[in-house]
């Protein structure tokens, strides 16, 4: 790369082909700033983004695309905007799932109204903003080597634009794209960045209000898409110490740092005070020192022997992964996953003088996972989507070592292009797990997954092999003997063969073992399990424990059901009730109106 460079600079350089002959060296000049022009790497971006992920068009919904999107009455109208804002409840029917991520909602309820329930409109969407990613980030990954004028534009330009290739088809996006609520991630990830452009935009340029106001934006709307955007302010930080030279007290960095902690902190006040954020522990690791010590330190090891390793080797990458539990300080994994880590931290604070970009991404590679895996207990141990916010700061380091510290630029150009290919064939043949939950859900099984996983995989096998279904369900039960659905499916399945009392049996276990906030669906199954066993009345009380269980945003199957369950045993005050707010959300389902008319009349008849 450097020898080509100076090649350029020679205005008397000829190329000989093979033959002898001579050319001049005006149409190789014209060549290579062509292919090394900011239009031309985009271009190259977009064309790439495409072709990877244009096999996953088809695919289906999956994980949790059904409470979000496909049972989700919330999304089947736009307007108004606002009350994504103001009522969280709108992301999901399940009350333990719901967390502020308003944009996420949003951008749902806009693709629902262009495409429906057809799959390939969300997928689109998906990819767009995958592009997006890599467009925004390769103009970011260039400001911050050109920050202080000392590397080369061309060199600075292919390392900007093999770090964002790089990010823009690895299998870990990959998992993103696919996975169509997941477009949290991609959709952060792109505010994120164009507020640190602009940031950085700013610092090269010169400070202005309208920088402020644009990278403040942005960074709101990051927060508004994934709550783990908060950790954003550290990144400024060491931005500030690590590439622009600042002291990492002083009034400057701490005035720009908390410029952006400021904007937290007032979203948070927002949420708390303005919002009706339903809290939830269910699902929660625990949030007691042994816990999180427990917790932490399978982090080391998956740091190393999971993420680390995905990045590399992305064929494991799956949904639901298996993580073996690290409950001892002197595991020999979680101590060389420990040591790896401080390693890297130790090179990035010797290299921040002589190589500081290196030493930035390596302290916000660390830095953007901390949310997520760290500390800080959330829903399980490991997810192969928590990578995604880190992947650019790891792409980028990639890039900087195949281009700048390869010296023969024949090598480094082959080693780019190997690489890239091997991503792109990569992402191409994973995408295709997720082409029906059978495909998906074999994926999970087959390198080890959890409770969660097996369940699925029992549900994709009913249609195939229902006594298959059964193993599964069972297996389940023995990764976690207090699973609730495990119970709730088995019992599903016994009724389906005819063994009704096993199957009530099934059904009050699961319900025994339902934690806060996932009521709804065990509830109402118990009651259908009533029903088919004769006991209408006792199922009512079932039905009505699954509507109120989700009182702002129901699963309209619930409702219909449970106000049918109330009209066939006179509880005409119910029914009328529940087909109210069923008409909330369909107001122009005339099957629906010709009942409620019916059970109104009874309930005057009734009265009177």
């Amino acid at each position: 790369m450097e020898k080509e460079i100076n090649y350029l600079k020679q205005e008397d350089f000829t190329i000989k082909n093979n033959t002898g002959r001579k050319y001049s060296s005006s149409w190789y000049k014209k060549f290579y700033s062509l292919i090394s022009s900011p239009l031309c790497h985009i271009i190259c971006l977009i064309f790439m983004c495409i072709i990877v992920f244009s096999n996953t068009l088809y695919n289906s919904f999956e994980l949790d695309d059904f409470h979000s999107i496909v049972n989700n009455p919330a999304i089947r109208h736009i307007h108004p905007l606002w009350r994504h804002f103001v009522d969280p409840s709108t992301v999901t029917i399940l009350p333990s799932n719901i967390t502020y991520r308003p944009l996420l909602p949003l951008s749902l309820s806009i693709t629902y109204a262009i495409s429906g329930y057809n799959v390939s409109g969300y997928h689109i969407f998906n990819i767009i903003f995958q592009c997006l990613g890599g467009i925004f980030l390769y103009l970011f990954f260039f400001e911050i080597l050109t920050f202080h004028k000392a590397e080369n534009n061309i060199s600075s330009r292919f390392i900007a634009f093999l770090g964002s290739l790089i990010f823009t088809i690895h299998p870990i996006s990959g998992f993103c794209v696919n996975y169509i609520c997941g477009r949290d991630n991609p959709m952060m990830v792109v505010f994120i960045t164009i507020s640190l452009y602009i940031y950085v935009k700013m610092r090269k340029y010169g400070e202005t209000i309208a920088g402020w106001i644009g990278a403040l934006s942005f960074f709101l709307m990051a927060l508004c898409c994934k709550p783990m955007a908060v950790i954003v302010p550290f990144v400024v930080w060491e931005f500030e110490i690590l590439i622009a030279g600042e002291k990492a007290f002083s009034k400057r960095t701490i005035y720009r740092t908390w410029s952006y902690g400021l904007t937290v902190i007032g979203i948070y006040i927002f949420v708390r005070y303005f919002t009706t954020v339903f809290q939830s522990t269910h699902g929660f690791i625990g949030t007691t020192l042994k816990c999180r010590g427990i917790y932490l330190m399978t982090q080391f090891k998956l740091h190393l022997f999971h993420y680390f390793r995905n990045f590399f080797w992305p064929f494991e990458i799956r949904g639901l992964p298996s993580c073996e539990v690290i409950d001892s300080p002197l595991d020999f994994k979680m101590l060389l996953g420990l040591f790896i880590i401080i390693l890297s931290i130790i090179i990035a604070f010797r290299l921040r003088r002589k190589d500081p970009l290196i030493s930035f991404c390596i302290f916000a590679y660390w830095t953007m996972f901390i949310p997520s895996s760290s500390v800080l207990p959330v829903f399980q141990y490991v997810a192969d989507r928590w990578m995604y916010p880190s992947l650019p700061y790891i792409s980028l380091i990639t890039a900087i070592l195949i281009i700048r510290y390869i010296k023969k630029p024949e090598i480094s150009i082959v080693s780019a292009i190997l690489l890239i290919v091997y991503f792109g064939i990569s992402s191409f043949f994973m995408n295709y797990h997720w082409k029906n939950p059978l495909s998906f859900y074999t994926q999970c099984a087959k390198y080890g997954t959890n409770e969660i996983g097996y369940i699925n995989l029992g549900l994709a096998c009913m249609l195939t092999d229902d006594k298959e279904a059964k193993f599964y369900y069972e297996k389940a039960l023995k990764v976690n003997p207090r699973y609730y659905l495990a119970y709730i499916n088995l019992g599903l399945w016994y009724l389906t063969h005819g063994d009704k009392e096993k199957a009530l049996e099934m059904m009050k276990k699961g319900v025994k073992y339902t934690p806060r906030g996932c009521e709804p669906y065990p509830y109402y199954w118990y009651g259908r399990t009533l029903e088919h066993n004769g006991r209408n009345r006792e199922a009512f009380y079932q039905y009505k424990k699954a509507i109120h269980s989700s009182p702002k945003n129901p699963d309209l199957k619930i409702l219909y059901d449970g106000a049918l369950n109330a009209r066939d045993i006179g509880k005409y005050k119910e029914a009328v009730e529940y087909f109210e707010r069923y008409l909330k959300f369909d107001p122009s389902n005339k099957q629906v109106k010709d009942m409620l008319v019916e059970c109104q009349e009874k309930l005057k008849n009734s009265e009177k």
